[in-house]
Order: C-alpha cells, then structure tokens, then sequence
C-alpha cells in the first residue's frame, strides 16, 4: 500500500496519508478498547495485558515481511480453526442442543457440512508456501507458530494432575432473564402489573 501511495502522491504526500491512517488506525484502537472494556466490566490488568501483547504483535512488522505475514495468517487460520471447532462440536458433543430463535431447521446439517468442510481447506491452503520448493526466505511458518500454539494448549490441557481436564469444568451460567408481558405471571409466581410495554427483570443465580 505504502508503494502504490508512493508511486501515485510522492513522498511529501505518502507520509501525510500514513500519518492520517496511523491515527486513525490507533484511535478506532482506543475506541474499541474502552468501550469494549466497559461494557464487559473486564479488569483494568486483562485490558492492559491485551493492548501490551497487540502492541508487541504489531511490532512483529518490523521484523520482517516473513514475521507479519506468519501473523496475519495465523489469525485468518485460528479464527476458521474456532469457528470448526464449535460446528463440529454442535453435532459430535454428545449433548443436547437446544436451536435458538433463529436456525436453519433440516439445513442445518447441510450448511455446518460444506461450512466445515471449506474452513478446514483454507487453513490447510494457508499452512502451505506461496512457491513450491521454499527456501529459509520463502517458507510460510504460520504452521511453525499455529501448530506450536495447539501442541502448547493441548499439553497444557491434558498435563497429569494440573492439567486444565482435571478442573475445568465448562461456563457456568450466571444470569438468566425472565421477560414478562401483561397479564403474564412472572418467575416467582405473582402477576405482573399492567403495563403497555414489557417489562424486563434480571435474575441473578449463583453455580452450585
């Protein structure tokens, strides 16, 4: 991108459009952080361990075209990884699913098939060179970090003793909402009050 400015706008005008975007990259940044961190009610350490590792990961284009592309990659790699992840587990789990309001019926089955099938393609397509015959300068190591990474969580996982099986217990639900019309008795038995709009109560449930 940095070319094409160059080639098109000149260097005096090359570096005032990056400036441009550079601010604009880090303020969206700033933008997405706070508000993010507000309405999860994250802790301030989570937020600032998670600005620090996007920081040291920009860094990596410093390094090199070799480091950056491993990077952008690996997070085109690991997102369709998550997202095959939770198709697959939808049917192979072994527990109940329950659709929500929204869902495909009998094309379920079909859609989460070719879904699954095109996402496990591409990230076989991105651990593969660019050029048959790769050198040490034309390798794709984004199978070197995102294989690292799985080989790592699954050895943290299934470690004897303080592995995560041995406590990990799955999410716990914690909040529940009961919506109450008019005329409709809520959660704990009494009718609700008239209302020409619906009323929404949160019940809070503490894990057993």
């Amino acid at each position: 991108m940095a070319t094409i400015l160059f080639n098109s706008v000149g260097k005096a005008g090359t570096l005032a459009i990056w400036a441009l975007i550079i601010i604009t990259l880090w303020m969206s940044g700033m933008d997405f952080l706070i508000a993010g961190s507000r309405q999860t009610k994250t802790p301030l350490h989570a937020v600032v361990f998670l600005g620090v590792m996007a920081i040291l990961l920009g860094l990596l284009s410093f390094a090199g075209p070799l480091a950056i592309s491993a990077v952008f990659t690996m997070i085109i790699a690991c997102q369709y990884i998550c997202f095959t992840t939770s198709i697959i587990a939808r049917w192979v789990g072994g527990q109940k699913f329950v659709p929500g309001p929204f869902n495909l019926g009998f094309l379920s089955a079909p859609v989460s098939f070719i879904a699954s099938a095109y996402m496990i393609f591409i990230i076989l397509v991105f651990m593969f060179p660019a050029i048959p015959g790769p050198t040490s300068l034309s390798m794709n190591y984004t199978v070197v970090v995102v294989g690292g990474t799985v080989i790592l969580s699954l050895g943290y996982y299934f470690f004897p003793k303080y592995g995560g099986r041995h406590w990990f217990i799955g999410p716990v639900e914690t909040i529940g909402q009961v919506l109450t019309h008019e005329g409709e008795k809520d959660s704990s038995g009494s009718s609700s009050k008239p209302s020409s709009r619906s009323q929404l109560a949160v019940v809070t449930f503490k894990p057993t």
